[in-house]
């Protein structure tokens, strides 16, 4: 299995407004890539403080090998 194909990417998408609270729809959840490039698009519906962490997996162990700063 080539390196790039060795991994994969979940997206960890976070929003904490009071509308989305209200409306039942927080987020918090982990998401998979929306293509074979490991991006994920995301629009928003809510204001407020949205956070997105990227978490990189081997996918034949399952072990976390790497994880971004939360932007």
């Amino acid at each position: 299995m080539p390196l790039a194909n060795a991994y994969k990417v979940r997206w960890r998408i976070t929003n904490n407004d009071r509308m989305a609270e209200r409306a039942n729809q927080l987020r918090g959840n982990f998401y998979r890539s929306d293509s074979n490039t490991n991006d994920r698009h995301e629009t928003l519906s809510y204001r407020g403080v949205h956070m997105v962490e990227a978490f990189v997996i081997h996918k034949m162990t399952n072990l976390l090998a790497g994880r971004s700063e939360p932007f």
